[in-house]
């Protein structure tokens, strides 16, 4: 299983946890008859959080941003041919000049480490050109 599958597994995962607790406290709320209780809402509160996280990771440029990072932090050809999977399964996403930039400097750490594949930093090349776009405010 590919890290990007994993990834994906995971932002479902909170995504699944959030939604249960959120669902969970609103049984609660009409098992107990008592509308509006503070612990009922705590725990809804706290349900919210890891479904913004799951949900905010799963986002197309959410993605790209998360292996950008994990490229530009470990520039390794496993994480370049991870980066490539995620581009290629998520397809064409918009990136605001900052997102972009991180990405461009994730290409530029891998094609300057030790253990860059001159094929592979071409297709990534390519693989960005043809799929980011800017998103412009």
């Amino acid at each position: 299983m590919s890290y990007y599958e994993r990834y994906i597994k995971q932002t479902r995962r909170f995504q699944a946890v959030g939604i249960v607790m959120i669902v969970v406290a609103i049984l609660g709320n009409e098992l107990t008859g008592r509308t509006f209780a503070p612990p009922v809402w705590i725990l809804a509160g706290i349900g919210l959080v890891p479904l913004v996280i799951g949900g905010s990771g799963s986002t197309s440029h959410g993605i790209v941003k998360a292996f950008a990072s994990l490229l530009e932090s470990e520039p390794t050809t496993v994480n370049a041919k991870e980066f490539l999977t995620a581009l290629n399964k998520v397809g064409r996403v918009s990136l605001v000049k900052r997102s972009r930039q991180m990405v461009e400097s994730a290409l530029r750490a891998y094609e300057n480490s030790p253990e860059a594949d001159a094929e592979l930093v071409k297709e990534l090349r390519e693989t960005t050109e043809k799929y980011i776009r800017k998103l412009a405010f």
